[in-house]
C-alpha cells in the first residue's frame, strides 16, 4: 500500500512537471509574438539575475536547517546521556542504601547489651525506678484529665505502657521477682487507656469546641489508638453527628410546636454544619504554602518531652521506643491528602443529612398536612439566607485563598468539599420529605374499612339467610364496581353517618367506592406535594413515588389482614345450627366480593400502583367522577390482562387481594359442594330414573343397521335425569349466592372441581355391592347413570384446583377426565359388554345434543371450559322435536314480538299448557317437586328471574314470531321435549 502511494505521488509530480513545462513554452512563444529582440533580451538577462540569486537563498536555507538539525540531534544525545546516567545514579543510591540498612542491623547485633556491666544493685535499683513509675502514672493521668488535657494523658499512658513492656517482656524480667504489688497495678493503669480514649470523644461532643481543644483531644485519641490522619478526621465528624444526634433527641423530647422555637434549633444545627467544616478543613487540609496539616503542626510542637523519663535510670531502650512511637505518630497523621478530607466530609454530611431524616417526624411533630410543610418551607428558606459570616472562617479562608472572600459559606464550600452546598437540598429538603411520607403513610392508614366491615357482618347476621341451592330474595348489584362508583361523588363520611342499604349486599359498591375515592385524594395530595418546589421535583418524586406506591400497597395489605383475621375468626366460632352456618358463610362471601372487587375494580388502585407518568393528570381533576373518566382509559380488571406500564406493585396487589378472595370464599365452597352433594344423594336414593326396566319418557328409540338384517332397535336416554340436572340448576344458583359474574374464575373452577369430586366420590359410594341403590339399578338405570356422569363430565370440565396446588388447566382436566372414566367403567360393568359396545356412540351423542341444549342455561358452569365447540348436529324436524310446541299453536310473523296480543301467550296460568302437562308428567313420574319449585320462583318473580312474568310474556312472543328458526341450541328446557320424539 506505501509503495502504490509513493508512485501515485511520482506520478503526481510528473503531471505537475509537464504542466509546468508547457506553460512555459506557451509564455516564450506569446512572448516572441508581442516583444521586439531587445525587449526579450533584457527580460532574458533579469530572469537570469533572479534564477541566480533565488539559487543563493536555496542554499543558505539548506546551510541553516541542515546546521538546526544537527544541533538538534546533539542535543537529543545529549538527553539520552544524561537520562543514563541519572538511571545508573539511582540504582548507586538503592544499593548504598541497602547496604547501609545491612550494616546497622549488624551493628546492633554486635553491640553488647547496656546491662551487661550492671550489678545486681544496679539492676535492682534500675527495676524500683520503672516501678515507680509505673506507681505515679494513675495519678498524673488524672490530673490531666481534670484539666482536659487529654493528649498529656495520653502520652504518660504510652510511656507507661512501653515502660512496663520492657520490665515484664525485656532485659530487667529477671529481677522484676522482687516487685510482686506490679502485677496488680498495671491492670489498674490499663483501664485508662478506654477512659482517656472515652473523655476525648466526649470533649469533642461540645456546642463550642476551639480549635485548641479540638487538636488536643484528636491528637490524644490518634496517640492511644494508633490510627492514621483520616481516621482521626473520621473520629472528629464522627463526634460532631453525634452532638447533632443529641439535639435532635432534645428536640423531640422537649416537642417543640411552634414556629419560633423551630427556627431557633433549626439556626444551631446550620451553625454546626458550618463550624464542623470549618474546623475539619482548618485541621486537615494542607496548602501550597504549608507542607503539613495544623493539627500534625500541634502534635510536633508539643511533642519534645526532654524530661519523660528522666526519673528512670538507664533509661536508653525507654527513649528509644518514646521516639518510635512518636515518630509513628507523625507518619501516620502525615498520610492524608486533601481529596481524602474532601470524601470525609461529603461522608459527614450525608451522615447529617440521614441524622435529620431520622428524626424528622419528631422535629416537625405540630405539623399534620402537607400546607404546613410548605409554609415552614418558606420560612426555613428565608432563614438560611440571613446566616451571618464567622471572623475566626475568614481570616482563615484569607490565609488559605491569600486574598479576601466576599461569601464566607460559599468559599468555605469550595475550600473544603470542592462544590458549592445547597443547605436546603442537603439537610432539610430530606426531612420535609420524611415527615411527608409520614403524613401519606397516615393517610392510608385512614383507609381501613374495619368498622364498615364489622357494621355489615352484623346486618348479615341479623339477617335471614337462604338454604343451599336456591336463589333468596337478595341481589349482588348487577353494575361494575367502577360504573357504581361513578353514581355518586359527594364525600364519604364516617360509619356513623353511613347511609344503610336496603341489603347488605349492596353495601359492596359503597365500599368499594369509599376505598376508591380516598385512594385518589391520597394522590391528589401527593403530586401537589411533589409540585410545590421546582428545582426539588425530580428527587421528590424519586423519593415520594416509590414510598407512596408501598403505602398503597401496605394498605391493600391491611385489607388482606382484615380479610383473613376475620374468615379466621369465623372458622374458629362454633356454628351449631344450620342457620349460623349458612350466616357464616354469607359473611365469608361478602369478604371475598369486596377482596376481589376493590383488587379488579378500584380505578384509583390501579392508578396509584400503575405508571407514575399518569400522576400528572390528577392535579387538574376536580372531582372523583371526573378523575374516574379522564383515567377511563386504564379500565377494570387485572393488570397482567391491561399490560399496564410499571405494574409490578398492581398486579402483586392484586394476586395476593384475589387469594385472600378465594381463602374467604374456600368455607362456601365446601359448605355449598357438601348440601348440594347431600341433596344429590337423596334423590338418587328416591329416583325411578335407576331403577326402570324399560326407560322413561325422555328416552328415544333409534334403529340401528344390523348387516343385512332386520335393523336393531335400542331405546336410549336424550338428556340427563332429574337428579343430575337439579344439582346443576342448584350449583347455578349457589354460584348466583357467590357472586353471579363477578365471581373469580380461580375460585369457580375450584368450586367446580369441589363439587365434582365429591358427586364421584358419592356415586362410587352408591355402587358398593352392599349398597340399596347398587342392588336396585337396572341395565337401564345404568345407562341412564352413564349419561348423567358423562353430562356432568363435560358441564364441569373446566374443574381446577389449580389456586391450591398450582397445577395447571390442562393437568387438572385430565385428572378430572381419568377419574370420571374410572367411574364409568365401574357403570359400565353393569351392563354387557356386547350391548354397551351398540349402546355407547350413540349414548354419547346424545349427550353432546344434551350439552350443546343445556350449556347456555348453565353458562355460570360450563363458561370455565366450552366442549364439542363444532357446529351442533341439527335434530331432524318433526312434530315433536319443535320447541315452539311447548307453547300454544300460533300464526307465524303476524305480530311483532313487544305487541303480540295475550290471546297468543303460550304460558296460561291454569298450567293447561303443553309444557305444564308434559312437565308434570315427567315430574311426578321422576318423583320429584324441584321443577314445580323452580316454576314457582318464576312465577313468583323471586331470585334469578325478577319480573318473571314479563320475561315469560316477551319469551313467549319471541319464540312465536321466530318459529323453527331458533337454534337448536334453545336451553336447557328444550331437552324435555326431545324425548317424546318416539311417543
Amino acid at each position: 500500500r506505501g509503495r502504490r502511494r509513493h508512485e501515485m505521488a511520482h506520478v503526481d509530480a510528473r503531471r505537475r512537471a509537464w504542466t509546468v513545462e508547457a506553460d512555459a513554452r506557451r509564455s516564450a512563444e506569446s512572448l516572441f509574438e508581442t516583444r521586439n529582440v531587445k525587449e526579450i533580451r533584457t527580460i532574458a538577462e533579469r530572469t537570469e539575475q533572479d534564477v541566480e540569486r533565488k539559487q543563493g537563498e536555496l542554499r543558505q536555507l539548506i546551510g541553516s536547517s541542515y546546521r538546526d538539525f544537527i544541533q538538534s540531534a546533539d542535543t537529543v544525545v545529549s538527553m539520552a546521556e544524561t537520562c543514563m546516567a541519572l538511571v545508573e545514579d539511582v540504582g548507586r543510591i538503592k544499593i548504598s542504601f541497602r547496604n547501609l540498612s545491612e550494616d546497622v542491623a549488624a551493628f546492633v547485633a554486635k553491640s553488647p547489651k547496656s546491662n551487661a556491666g550492671l550489678g545486681d544493685r544496679d539492676k535492682l535499683y534500675a527495676v524500683g525506678t520503672r516501678v515507680k513509675f509505673l506507681m505515679d502514672t494513675p495519678e498524673i493521668i488524672w490530673g490531666c484529665m481534670d484539666e482536659s488535657d487529654h493528649l498529656e494523658a495520653s502520652r504518660r499512658y504510652v510511656r507507661a505502657e512501653q515502660v512496663n513492656r520492657l520490665i515484664t517482656r525485656g532485659k530487667w524480667k529477671d529481677a522484676l521477682s522482687n516487685f510482686p504489688l506490679l502485677r496488680h497495678q498495671w491492670p489498674a493503669i490499663e483501664k485508662f487507656k478506654s477512659q482517656i480514649a472515652e473523655k476525648a470523644r466526649t470533649n469533642l461532643c461540645q456546642d463550642r469546641l476551639s480549635l485548641q481543644q479540638a487538636s488536643n483531644a484528636l491528637s490524644a485519641v490518634a496517640s492511644l489508638e494508633g490510627i492514621d490522619a483520616e481516621q482521626v478526621l473520621q473520629v472528629f465528624l464522627r463526634m460532631k453527628l453525634f452532638w447533632l444526634e443529641k439535639h435532635l433527641q432534645g428536640i423531640r423530647e422537649n416537642k417543640i410546636c411552634n414556629m419560633k422555637d423551630l427556627e431557633g434549633k433549626v439556626r444551631e444545627i446550620v451553625q454546626s454544619i458550618q463550624n464542623g467544616m470549618y474546623q475539619a478543613g482548618h485541621l486537615f487540609l494542607v496548602s501550597a504554602e504549608q507542607k503539613q496539616s495544623k493539627l500534625l503542626e500541634y502534635v510536633v510542637a508539643t511533642g519534645v518531652d526532654g524530661m519523660a523519663f528522666a526519673d528512670i535510670t538507664h533509661n536508653e531502650d525507654e527513649i528509644m521506643l518514646w521516639q518510635e512511637s512518636q515518630t509513628t505518630l507523625e507518619d501516620k497523621l502525615s498520610l492524608i491528602n486533601n481529596d481524602k478530607v474532601t470524601q470525609c466530609c461529603l461522608d459527614w454530611l450525608q451522615g447529617v443529612s440521614q441524622a435529620l431524616t431520622k428524626d424528622a417526624a419528631e422535629l416537625f411533630g405540630a405539623l399534620d398536612s402537607l400546607k404546613d410543610l410548605e409554609a415552614l418551607q418558606s420560612a426555613i428558606h428565608d432563614e438560611i439566607s440571613r446566616i451571618g459570616s464567622n471572623v475566626d472562617v475568614e481570616r482563615w479562608l484569607t490565609t488559605l485563598q491569600g486574598a479576601p472572600v466576599e461569601d464566607i459559606w460559599e468559599a468555605t464550600c469550595e475550600a473544603v468539599i470542592r462544590k458549592p452546598l445547597d443547605v436546603w437540598g442537603t439537610f432539610f429538603e430530606h426531612i420535609f420529605v420524611e415527615k411527608a411520607k409520614g403524613l401519606i403513610c397516615a393517610a392510608y392508614e385512614a383507609l381501613s374499612l374495619e368498622t364498615q366491615v364489622s357494621a355489615v357482618l352484623e346486618e348479615i347476621t341479623n339477617g335471614t339467610p337462604c338454604p343451599p341451592g336456591s336463589i333468596g330474595s337478595q341481589m349482588w348489584p348487577l353494575e361494575e364496581p367502577e360504573a357504581r362508583a361513578l353514581e355518586s361523588t359527594q364525600s364519604v363520611s364516617s360509619a356513623a353517618e353511613h347511609t344503610v342499604a336496603s341489603s347488605w349486599r349492596n353495601q359492596l359498591p359503597s365500599l368499594v367506592h369509599q376505598m376508591d375515592v380516598g385512594l385518589f385524594r391520597n394522590l391528589e395530595d401527593i403530586v401537589r406535594f411533589l409540585n410545590s418546589d421546582s428545582k426539588m421535583v425530580t428527587s421528590r418524586k424519586a423519593e415520594i413515588e416509590p414510598f407512596a406506591k408501598t403505602q398503597c400497597k401496605q394498605a391493600m395489605v391491611d385489607l388482606e389482614k382484615l380479610v383473613l383475621g376475620t374468615v379466621e375468626r369465623l372458622e374458629s366460632s362454633n356454628n351449631s345450627t344450620t342457620e349460623a352456618t349458612v350466616i357464616a358463610v354469607e359473611q365469608r362471601l361478602f369478604l371475598a366480593r369486596l377482596s376481589s372487587d376493590i383488587a379488579s375494580g378500584s380505578k384509583s388502585l390501579q392508578l396509584t400502583l400503575g405508571s407514575s407518568e399518569k400522576w400528572n393528570n390528577v392535579v387538574s381533576l376536580t372531582s372523583f367522577a371526573n378523575g374516574i373518566r379522564r383515567l377511563g382509559s386504564l379500565g377494570a380488571g387485572s393488570a397482567q390482562q391491561k399490560g399496564l406500564a410499571g405494574a409490578r406493585e398492581l398486579i402483586e396487589v392484586q394476586e395476593f387481594l384475589q387469594k385472600a378472595s378465594f381463602r374467604a370464599s374456600r368455607a362456601w365452597i365446601d359448605w355449598s359442594a357438601s348440601a348440594l352433594v347431600a341433596k344429590l344423594s337423596d334423590q338418587l336414593l328416591n329416583s325411578a330414573s335407576y331403577r326402570t326396566a324399560l326407560g322413561l319418557k325422555w328416552w328415544e328409540e333409534l334403529e340401528v343397521e344390523n348387516d343385512g338384517y332386520e335393523p336393531l332397535r335400542i331405546k336410549l336416554p336424550t338428556m340427563p335425569s332429574s337428579c343430575i340436572v337439579c344439582c346443576c340448576f342448584e350449583a347455578c344458583c349457589e354460584l348466583h349466592r357467590a357472586g353471579a359474574h363477578f365471581l373469580d374464575m380461580d375460585t369457580l373452577r375450584y368450586f367446580e372441581w369441589t363439587l365434582g369430586h365429591k358427586v364421584l366420590d358419592l356415586v362410587e359410594s352408591l355402587l358398593l355391592d352392599d349398597s340399596p341403590f347398587s342392588q336396585a339399578l337396572t341395565e337401564k338405570g345404568a345407562i341412564q347413570l352413564l349419561l348423567d356422569l358423562k353430562f356432568l363430565e363435560d358441564v364441569l370440565a373446566g374443574c381446577s384446583d389449580g389456586v391450591e396446588t398450582g397445577a395447571d388447566l390442562m393437568a387438572a382436566y385430565l385428572q378430572w377426565k381419568r377419574r370420571v372414566s374410572a367411574v364409568l367403567g365401574k357403570v359400565a360393568s353393569r351392563i354387557d359388554p356386547i350391548d354397551w359396545a351398540t349402546y355407547e356412540p350413540y349414548l354419547w351423542q346424545n349427550e353432546e345434543k344434551c350439552y350443546h341444549r343445556s350449556c347456555v342455561l348453565l353458562g355460570s358452569l360450563t363458561q370455565t371450559r366450552r366442549l364439542h365447540t363444532g357446529p351442533p348436529q341439527k335434530l331432524p324436524y318433526s312434530s315433536d322435536t319443535n320447541i315452539l310446541d311447548m307453547g300454544s299453536t300460533a300464526p307465524r310473523f303476524m305480530y311483532l314480538p313487544i305487541s303480540a296480543p295475550a290471546s297468543i301467550l303460550p304460558f296460561q296460568e291454569d298450567g293447561n299448557g303443553a309444557f305444564g302437562t308434559f312437565a308434570d308428567d315427567l315430574l311426578e313420574e321422576d318423583g320429584f317437586s324441584w321443577g314445580r319449585t323452580f316454576m314457582g320462583q318464576v312465577q313468583r318473580g323471586s331470585g334469578l328471574f325478577n319480573h318473571a312474568d314479563k320475561v315469560q310474556e316477551r319469551a313467549a312472543q319471541a319464540m312465536a314470531s321466530l318459529g323453527e328458526y331458533l337454534p337448536p341450541a334453545g336451553g336447557l328446557l328444550s331437552s324435555f321435549t326431545q324425548g317424546v320424539s318416539k311417543r
